[in-house]
């Protein structure tokens, strides 16, 4: 399994939904064949809920996420799976971390 870890300077883009909360992306590149551990450190934010999507658009089978868990007081993690020996590339798949201060 590999094993990814990302943090707050890894973010793409954050919004601030309202009330303290705010939804952390990040756009990796997931390999074929290959399980991946991807831990988010939220750093002084407690993350609450996480989401994945992933698609090949027809041309494979699509990755799809296999646990999501709280890692700790200050970060989550995400396992996927993708079982195509197509890679997905930044901007085909995404990971959503929704956070609270």
């Amino acid at each position: 399994m590999k094993q990814v870890t990302l943090s707050r300077k890894d973010v793409r883009k954050t919004v601030d939904l309202g009330g303290g909360f705010e939804r952390h992306d990040f756009y990796p590149t997931i390999q074929g064949n290959t399980y991946y551990s991807f831990t988010f450190n939220a750093g002084n934010l407690k993350p609450i809920s996480a989401s994945f999507v992933g698609s090949f658009n027809g041309q494979g089978f699509d990755p799809y996420w296999m646990m999501s868990y709280p890692f700790g007081l200050n970060a989550w993690r995400v396992v996927v799976h993708n079982p195509s020996n197509l890679s997905i590339f930044s901007g085909f798949a995404g990971f959503y971390f929704i956070t609270k201060t």
